[in-house]
């Protein structure tokens, strides 16, 4: 379950990084959760849920 701190994390890492990167990025921060370094689908998979989370289409800027 993402909390609303996770989301807010995940957007920063969102705008100055792709996909691959927000995998990455989250790897290293909660390496406990197991998320795939660099894996390009996980990263948008994160996003997606992080901007539901947060009530923003994942869609658009900055998400996309």
């Amino acid at each position: 379950m993402m909390t609303t701190e996770d989301a807010k994390i995940i957007r920063e890492f969102r705008q100055g990084a792709t996909w691959r990167g927000v995998a990455r990025l989250a790897a290293e921060r909660w390496p406990e959760r197991g998320y795939c370094n660099g894996n390009q689908l996980e990263g948008m998979e994160l996003c997606k849920a992080a901007a539901r989370v947060l009530g923003e289409d994942p869609w658009k800027e900055p998400w996309n």
